[in-house]
């Protein structure tokens, strides 16, 4: 039989995270989404877990690291970094861990070939509740047209969110090839990306924006 009270006592007791090196204390449910993104916590390399190209796992904190160490590509973007995609029409998809202050964060660009798009998105490397706290940027432009820009503007996406979930039901920055195609210059799409630690006034989840030809 349940023992509904000893239940109710259990749940309200503060206990200390397991893993090591972290000292903060949660009741039985803040422990369990403190453990989705605990910094001391480990995961699956993020280039396992999307291209089956790594198979290593290892703490949130020691993910920047890794990448350094194993796959620095992915550790070539910045933000506020001028960024390329080459040969729009072909199908690729580019993913750089980006790290702002003690936060880690995967950059997604997506070429569809089939679906005739490009899709851009953010994620966090923790829950959905601390990627709701900031939002990223993506502007699309081209250096011979300055009074054309797309802008496009939503809150990350967490890390247990599926990136082929988020392309798939385009909950993110979402351009027609034909589209994108007006804003290429010299064989190449020029954009930069921005994220920010930001909420509303409510402390809701803000909507996407999308501004085409913004000035």
């Amino acid at each position: 039989m349940r023992n509904i009270a000893m239940e109710a006592v259990i749940a309200d007791l503060n206990t200390t995270c397991p893993n090591e090196g972290c000292t903060l204390r949660f009741n039985f449910d803040g422990m369990q989404r403190h453990l989705k993104e605990c910094p001391f916590g480990e995961m699956d390399c993020p280039m396992g877990a999307v291209f089956g190209q790594c198979s290593t796992r290892c703490k949130v904190s020691d993910m920047a690291v890794h990448f350094d160490e194993c796959h620095k590509e992915q550790r070539s973007a910045e933000i506020d970094k001028e960024m390329y995609v080459f040969n729009i029409c072909m199908e690729t998809h580019k993913m750089f861990l980006i790290k702002n202050g003690p936060y880690n964060f995967l950059v997604h660009v997506k070429v569809d070939e089939k679906e005739r798009k490009i899709s851009m998105t953010v994620q966090l490397l923790g829950t959905k509740i601390s990627a709701d706290k900031w939002t990223y940027e993506f502007h699309v432009y081209n250096k011979r047209q300055p009074l054309r820009k797309y802008l496009y503007v939503d809150n990350c996406q967490s890390i247990g969110t599926p990136v082929a979930d988020i392309f798939k039901e385009s909950q993110c920055a979402t351009l027609p090839l034909s589209y994108a195609m007006t804003f290429v210059n010299e064989s190449a799409l020029t954009y930069k990306f921005f994220i920010k630690k930001e909420m509303n006034q409510r402390g809701r989840r803000r909507g996407p924006r999308n501004f085409n030809d913004a000035n």
